[in-house]
């Protein structure tokens, strides 16, 4: 999506620009079929809590979230095999927001799928 808004995925350009754009992606998805891909990190839970409620509010009737939950030490492994890595900072302040704060069905999901360690 930063790829199409900004003309280059790196570049993190206004959320508030991204979040329309998600936005409209989701009321198009919704009226072309019942299925759709968000794939964001979405790390503290009232991020988690926008979109589920943006994705209801734009009609999907079942959620399905998918959690990658990693090691640390995996995280930082396959971000060094990125061609564009993330600040090992970031993902460590990353990776102690999800721990504290880790998601459930009770966020408004119906289904919550955990890939563990």
């Amino acid at each position: 999506m930063r790829a199409q808004l900004f003309g280059d995925e790196a570049i993190q350009g206004p959320w508030l620009q991204v979040w329309q754009q998600v936005q409209q992606q989701f009321y198009q998805a919704v009226r072309q079929t019942s299925l759709a891909i968000y794939d964001a990190t979405n790390v503290q839970r009232r991020q988690r809590r926008q979109v589920i409620d943006l994705a209801k509010e734009s009609g999907f009737s079942h959620l399905t979230g998918l959690w990658l939950d990693k090691s640390l030490e995996l995280c930082l492994k396959r971000n060094l095999q990125r061609q564009r890595q993330v600040p090992e900072e970031v993902i460590m302040k990353m990776y102690r927001q999800l721990t504290d704060a880790p998601p459930s069905c009770k966020e408004g999901l119906d289904v919550l799928k955990r890939i563990a360690k």
